[in-house]
């Protein structure tokens, strides 16, 4: 009973902040592992809570004119093929030494963001060049296979592709990165509900919390705008960070 009342709490609370700035699992994993679920559910459970936070998050930025079809068309692909490849390939290799190296990356970030207050504060971009796309590409299929692979932190990496490469604000990159992780996310989810390790009791109360969550925190970070994505973004970086170079 506890497990089906404070899982949706939590997962409302991670669908929220993970639609912003990504980094919701930091939330909702921990949750599922109190409650002694093997971690193969749990890792399962996660990623079809995840699926349905970011596909209403998705949705609502899409409505609201902030997706760029152009990329998303070339990108999509790509990141559902390596994703896919992550989630096979981390079945005979271990990805626990993965843990300090993210934690260290996450954490370089955060300070990054943080000594350039300016970064993603005001949308320069203009369109992109075929070298820009080619490296965006690229990137982008690396990110999907550490998506399949690891995960933590997906969103936060795609999000500073986005901000770096193609000039893009706060805003609009957390709404292009919604969509690529939502693709991640759908590949991963098939690959465990064919092993059978969703928990669809808790998944789906956890699901249905997330989502409304996730809404709320699209709309939050639409009228809000990039200050406040920024801040959510740098303390969630910052949680992630710490969480993994000293777990």
């Amino acid at each position: 009973m506890t497990l089906v009342i404070l899982a949706p709490i939590a997962s409302f609370i991670a669908g929220f902040v993970d639609a912003i700035a990504g980094g919701g699992g930091l939330i909702t994993f921990p949750t599922l592992l109190f409650f002694n679920m093997p971690i193969g559910s749990v890792v399962g459970t996660n990623k079809m809570v995840s699926v349905c936070g970011t596909a209403l998050a998705s949705l609502t930025y899409y409505k609201n004119g902030l997706i760029n079809k152009e990329i998303v068309k070339y990108a999509v692909p790509l990141v559902a093929i390596f994703s896919v490849l992550g989630a096979y390939t981390v079945i005979s290799i271990p990805n626990e030494f993965l843990k300090p190296i993210v934690g260290l990356v996450l954490f370089g970030l955060c300070i990054y963001f943080f000594l350039k207050p300016k970064l993603g504060m005001n949308s320069q971009y203009v369109g992109y060049t075929t070298m820009q796309l080619l490296i965006l590409l690229i990137l982008m299929s690396t990110i999907g296979f550490y998506d399949g692979f690891f995960g933590p932190g997906t969103g936060m990496f795609m999000s500073y592709v986005f901000i770096k490469l193609l000039k893009m604000d706060f805003v609009n990159a957390t709404a292009n990165t919604k969509i690529l992780n939502l693709t991640t996310n759908i590949c991963s989810l098939i690959f465990f509900i064919i092993l059978g390790k969703v928990e669809f009791y808790i998944a789906i109360p956890m699901s249905l919390a997330n989502m409304l969550g996730g809404y709320l925190g699209a709309k939050s970070a639409i009228k809000s705008g990039n200050k406040f994505i920024r801040w959510i973004f740098l303390f969630m970086a910052l949680a992630l960070a710490i969480k993994y170079y000293y777990n």
